[in-house]
């Protein structure tokens, strides 16, 4: 699936926008530290929350998404932070959604999470820190000093590295994107005083789009006569509206076409 970048070129639409089926995926790490001030040795996980929401392509709602998170519409991925109980217990459901709650966009959910991670490792290692010197003052013959303590910046830097926490949003339908170039092209129309409407019959009229986007961009018209036409016109084009449910439903009820999108799909890809 394809990476989607979230654009705002469409938001001032008054007309109701396709809506995509977007896969949004939350990361972020925590990490095991071994022992020792030395970081190259210490485990590091990469842990994901999972949710689904319908959305605009072009601009993933971000109320949407926290309202997923703030009444628990969400799984997680591989479940690495069993080793720490603490850790457990921020990526618990009521701990997300009460987060969830007082957070104002994704970006402060994410820096909130991945804060009580940090903090949650911090108390594990000093558990951990307890625990030792309880059995060097049990045995004399255990040197104190030889006790290493653990490297507070080096897991700052490992937790909060560039490879971190952040979030991405997937189409389920690969085939559904549009490239920068057409987005760029659209907003120097707009910025002209054109509608939107206005930019995407101009970029389609000159030819300044890739074929396969035609369909898409089309879809994003306020009157679907020219998606209708375009369609019967290139029923193989239909399975490019596959990412577009309601869309696609549509089209086929107004022009009375079969759904043939499994056979584009497989010509498409080079399968028959």
């Amino acid at each position: 699936m394809r990476h989607l970048k979230s654009y705002h070129l469409f938001e001032s639409l008054s007309h109701e926008l396709p809506r995509y089926r977007v896969d949004v995926r939350i990361f972020f790490t925590s990490v095991q530290p071994s022992g020792g001030t030395s970081p190259d040795y210490w485990n590091i996980y990469n842990n994901e929350i999972k949710t689904e929401i319908t959305s605009n392509v072009f601009s993933p709602d971000v109320a949407q998404i926290l309202s997923c998170l703030r009444s628990g519409q969400f799984t997680f991925g591989e479940d690495d932070y069993d080793w720490c109980g603490q850790v457990e217990e921020v990526f618990s459901k009521a701990n997300i959604s009460q987060i969830a709650s007082m957070s104002e966009d994704v970006g402060a959910f994410i820096d909130t999470m991945q804060s009580e991670i940090y903090q949650a490792t911090v108390e594990y290692y000093q558990m951990y820190e307890d625990n030792v010197r309880d059995r060097d003052d049990e045995d004399e013959e255990e040197d104190d000093d030889d006790f290493e303590p653990m490297n507070l910046d080096a897991l700052s830097d490992l937790t909060y590295g560039d490879n971190c926490q952040g979030a991405d949003y997937f189409s389920s339908d690969p085939d559904v994107e549009i490239s920068d170039d057409t987005i760029s092209i659209i907003s120097e129309e707009m910025e002209v005083g054109s509608s939107v409407d206005a930019a995407i019959n101009r970029a389609l009229d000159e030819d300044w789009v890739e074929e396969q986007e035609v369909p898409v961009l089309l879809a994003h018209l306020s009157d679907p006569t020219r998606l209708d036409a375009w369609i019967k016109e290139n029923p193989m084009d239909i399975d490019l509206l596959d990412g577009l449910p309601e869309v696609k439903a549509g089209v086929l009820a107004r022009t009375g076409l079969k759904d043939i999108s499994i056979v584009a799909k497989s010509m498409r890809r080079g399968l028959i």
